[in-house]
Formats: structure tokens, sequence, C-alpha cells
């Protein structure tokens, strides 16, 4: 790959445990260039198939994902772009990341171990807001909605590499094979 591309990825969710039927109930991810380039972005709400439990966080309700794809049905995109980026990024990535897994071991695929990058341990702050505050860094749209988060996390990464471009060298995706699924067309 010649250049750094970077999936800053943001999920909503039915509850706070994936070992627990909690599910996503919204993807959203930027890939950005660590100079704050937007290369694309993807959004999409996920039909969990199961009761939305609380959502008084991000205020999705079971109407806007009633008609939404499932997981399965968007893993092939998900996939894809990953698959074209080198790095993984997001605030408490560990998190997203849990659920992915679960996700796509739900219809029979494995992830390979990924390095991640993660804002919430670099700046010690837990809210995502309150992160971009503190760096001076806008935020835009609707907390707790996974585009958004995604679009402010990417802008927290890209400052971050302005800072010290060498921090993506511990995070770089190297010699990974991914499992590959059909994407939407």
């Amino acid at each position: 790959m010649a250049k750094d591309l970077i999936a800053v990825i943001d999920l909503e969710t039915t509850g706070l445990s994936p070992w627990r039927h909690d599910r996503i109930v919204e993807v959203g991810i930027v890939i950005v260039s660590p100079d704050g380039t937007i290369e694309a972005e993807y959004d999409t709400l996920v039909n969990p198939q199961r009761d939305m439990g609380p959502s008084s966080i991000h205020q999705i309700s079971a109407a806007d994902v009633l008609r939404a794809p499932t997981f399965e049905d968007i893993a092939g995109d998900v996939l894809e772009i990953l698959a074209n980026t080198n790095v993984l990024a997001g605030h408490n990535v560990s998190f997203d990341a849990n659920f992915l897994n679960k996700e796509f071991e739900r219809i029979g695929v494995a992830l390979p171990p990924l390095p991640l990058l993660c804002t919430c341990r670099l700046f010690g702050r837990t809210n995502l807001q309150a992160c971009c505050a503190e760096l001076g860094i806008s935020f835009e749209g609707m907390p707790h909605r996974a585009l958004s988060d995604a679009q402010a996390t990417a802008r927290i990464v890209s400052f971050v590499c302005a800072d010290n471009p060498s921090l993506l060298d511990a995070h770089r995706i190297r010699n990974v094979s991914w499992p590959y699924v059909s994407p939407r067309k």
C-alpha cells in the first residue's frame, strides 16, 4: 500500500456486551489519511434482529432499524473497507472491535488479530466530546451517532499524526489475511 489509510470506526449498539447478546445498530467508518484528508465515509443503520434495549444515548429507535440491513448483509462491505486500509483506529476502539469480532463470529467469519490505535487510551478521556474540546477540535453532528463520532475521532487521529507521524508505525496492519465475504452491490 503506497500511503497510509486509516479506518476510523465507531459503532452504536443495543448495550455494552457482545457476549450478552447485545448487537450493533449503526456502523460509521471514516477513511482518512494522516494529514486529515477524508478519503471515504461509510454509514449505515443495522437491524440487530432483537429489541433495541436502552436507546437514550444514541437515540436510534426500533422504527429506525426495522428496514435496515442486518450485519450479515453489510459484513462484506465492512471487510472490503477494512482490507483496503492499514491502520484501524477509534475512540475506545477495543469496544468496537469486540462487537465486530462477535458479529463476524455469528456469521462464521473470524477476523484476524489487529493492532488498534485508540484515541481514548492516548488521551485518557472516555468522553469523545471532552477530548475534542481539550484539543480544540470541533465536534460536528450528533454525539453518539456512529458517523459523527467517527468523523470527530478522525480529526483527533489526524491531530495526533501531525504531532507525531511515527505513531502509526506501531499500529500498521501488516501481513494480514483478510477473510472474504461478498459486498453488497
